[in-house]
């Protein structure tokens, strides 16, 4: 199968290539039939773009609204002091990683081997 994509994709390179096969794909292009088919496809792109959209904007709304269920509460003074500890806020922070060129020199760095014991 991969043979015959291979010679596809030559003899479509061959014919594009060639002024005869250039001038026969712009009288192709203008019939109706591939009009159709290309409004077509841009309609399907566009329905699946704004389903995306969509779904995205779904999903990032239920994820706030978790989010914002989890928060600790505010006093109802409004000063923002927290109730609740700030270890229960913990869960929420993102996990760090050190930057790839911060590593430490590993010759500096004693070996770990073995540990022997005195019995």
């Amino acid at each position: 199968m991969r043979l015959f994509w291979a010679g596809m994709i030559f003899g479509a390179g061959y014919v594009l290539g060639r002024p005869e096969g250039r001038a026969k794909l712009a009288e192709l292009s203008k019939r109706p039939e591939v009009t159709q088919l290309r409004q077509r496809a841009t309609s399907t792109v566009c329905s699946g773009a704004k389903t995306g959209q969509q779904q995205l904007a779904h999903a990032a709304h239920t994820v706030n609204d978790k989010a914002s269920e989890k928060l600790p509460s505010r006093t109802a003074s409004g000063s923002g002091a927290v109730t609740e500890p700030a270890d229960a806020r913990r869960g929420l922070r993102l996990p760090s990683f050190p930057r790839r060129g911060a590593r430490p020199d590993t010759s500096t760095m004693p070996a770990v081997g073995p540990v022997e014991t005195a019995t």
